[in-house]
């Protein structure tokens, strides 16, 4: 499957971020939380795709700690910018013995 099947089945759009993405859940249970003015829901899940002609989830803020699950593909490399200044990198890919990881969680912040 290419990547414009992969978009379509998916129904993927373009995310403001960068890469493609949908939606796959919202929670109706939803709290307040201090820096919103409407309540936030308590969790949602999204398939998002980087392709070579969207390469770059583009650097953003995190309000709420955010599951990645590598599905497929190339792997990724994330630059984590700590609150207190620290940068982390982390790869997710399927090569543990390279220490890539199928998972990573970005806390909020």
């Amino acid at each position: 499957m290419n990547k414009r099947q992969l978009i379509e089945r998916l129904l993927l759009e373009p995310h403001v971020e960068g890469g493609y993405y949908f939606r796959t859940y919202r929670s109706d249970r939803q709290t307040a939380v201090p820096y919103a003015a409407e309540p936030r829901c308590l969790l949602s899940s999204i398939f998002y795709l980087l392709t070579d002609d969207s390469p770059i989830g583009h650097l953003h803020k995190n309000r709420s700690d955010i599951l990645h699950f590598f599905q497929g593909g190339s792997p990724l490399t994330y630059l984590i910018v700590h609150p207190d200044g620290r940068l982390e990198k982390e790869v997710l890919g399927c090569d543990l013995e390279k220490g890539q990881r199928l998972q990573l969680l970005v806390r909020g912040g």
